[in-house]
């Protein structure tokens, strides 16, 4: 869990940035990353709002891609500061 904290605490700064400048391949790359490890560490919320917004940059041009960038940057934000605290 640690490992996890000190790896993606800037994270979710770094997902809207992507977003702002267009890096969409980045931006899937990171998602699906944090999809699998979510999962992995049964944080269910945090790998479902990943899958959406990998899903969404795959399969199509919605419009709604910067909610789901918004909402995953959130839960992985929520995540990380739970994980400071039990720390």
């Amino acid at each position: 869990m640690k490992k996890f904290k000190d790896a993606y605490k800037e994270t979710p700064n770094e997902i809207i940035n992507l977003y702002k400048e267009g890096d969409i391949e980045k931006l899937y790359i990171i998602s699906h990353t944090i999809k699998g490890i979510a999962a992995t560490l049964g944080a269910f919320e945090l790998s479902q709002s990943a899958e959406n917004l990998e899903h969404t940059l795959r399969d199509s041009d919605d419009a709604d891609v910067e909610d789901i960038v918004q909402l995953l940057s959130r839960n992985l934000h929520a995540i990380i500061e739970e994980l400071e605290v039990i720390e």
